[in-house]
This record gives C-alpha cells, sequence and structure tokens, in this order.
C-alpha cells in the first residue's frame, strides 16, 4: 500500500485522481475535499476545509433578495427617525451636502451636514413635521422637515420670524406655556414663505 502524501513522477501518468485518492492511506476521505497537481508533475493530496464564513455567504448569494416597501405609519418612532435622516441625506447629497447621524443631540442637532466646500457646517435638529420650540432659539440650529413633496431645510429663528409674519401660532397657548408648536399640514401661506427654502425629492 503507497503511503505519504505524494507520488512519483512516474505513477501518476495515466492514472486518475479518483484511482490516487483510493490508493493513498493515512489520510481521512472525511478531512479531504479533492487533489492538487503540482507544477512538477507531482499529485498531492492537500487537505481543503471551507470556511463556515465562506460557507454562509454562498448560502446569501444564493438566496434570492426581496424587495418590499415599507408602510411609513407601521414604523416607530425611532424607525421613522432613521427613515427621514436616510430620505434627507440622499437628497443633500446632490446638493454637495455630507450627513453624519450623530448618536445623541449634540447641541440640539440629530445630524450634521457637512458641504463639500468646506464653508458650511450645519446643525440640523430632523422633524417629521414643521416645528418651532423655544429651547432651540438662539442656538444657530437648522430644523429638516418633510413638506409636500420635499423637505425643508431653514435656520430654526428664521422659521420662527416666518411663522410669526404669516400665522397665529405665536399667540397660541401650546407656544406661549409650553414653548412649542408643531404642524403636519401648515396653512399655504406659510407654505409659499418657507419655499426658499425646500428642496424636491429626486
Amino acid at each position: 500500500m503507497l503511503s505519504g502524501s505524494k507520488l512519483p513522477k512516474s505513477a501518476v501518468r495515466g492514472v486518475s485522481v479518483k484511482f490516487v485518492h483510493a490508493a493513498l492511506s493515512g489520510f481521512s476521505r472525511s478531512r479531504c475535499s479533492g487533489f492538487r497537481l503540482t507544477r512538477r508533475g507531482t499529485c498531492g493530496l492537500r487537505p481543503q476545509r471551507r470556511s463556515p464564513r465562506f460557507a454562509r455567504v454562498r448560502s446569501t448569494l444564493s438566496d434570492r433578495m426581496e424587495f418590499k416597501k415599507i408602510i411609513y405609519s407601521d414604523l416607530n418612532s425611532r424607525q421613522k427617525e432613521i427613515y427621514n435622516f436616510q430620505k434627507i441625506a440622499g437628497i443633500l447629497a446632490d446638493y454637495g451636502f455630507n450627513c453624519i447621524k450623530l448618536a445623541d443631540d449634540w447641541l440640539g442637532a440629530d445630524f450634521l451636514a457637512y458641504h463639500k466646500d468646506g464653508k458650511d457646517t450645519l446643525r440640523v435638529q430632523l422633524k417629521s413635521r414643521l416645528t418651532i420650540d423655544k429651547k432651540y432659539l438662539g442656538k444657530e440650529l437648522h430644523m429638516a422637515f418633510p413638506v409636500l413633496n420635499g423637505w425643508c431645510l431653514i435656520a430654526h429663528d428664521e422659521l420662527v420670524s416666518l411663522v410669526s409674519t404669516n400665522t397665529n401660532w405665536l399667540n397660541t397657548e401650546s407656544w406661549q406655556q409650553k414653548g412649542l408648536y408643531h404642524s403636519i399640514a401648515p396653512s399655504q401661506k406659510l407654505l409659499e414663505a418657507i419655499k426658499p427654502n425646500v428642496v424636491e425629492n429626486t
């Protein structure tokens, strides 16, 4: 019986790989997945183990990916925030901004928007609707929120000024006592006032 991991060159000629596999001893079939022919003509039996990670990747790639659109109203508050960030980040990328999500509200900001020119860095508070809040006054924050077919990105204090001119929100109990006012359906007059700060969905 032959032993060892290699056969003489003369013995390889005309011998099938399966035959050599059966002839060699000292190697467990369970450990070996095939042969490798060397450049010098010898046939070496080398154990070839597949990485479990490689097997998982192959399994994933072989599965057909199914894309199914989500329903925004089914998301929880955290998921909605992530969804909204991805939406506006994609839109602002067309205008030269790189958006970075913050782990916590740093100085009132949910994310930073750096412009490619290096001149503008915006601290942005992300909302699901038009919102003004007294705690944001004087902090040089920008507000980002969806409107109609786009997103509004506007300095918070400028937004408060436009709200004051075009609505009576600042006279409401909500603003005067709670220091907060928001609306999912702003008036047409206010929408026209903030229109220069609206970027449309692409």
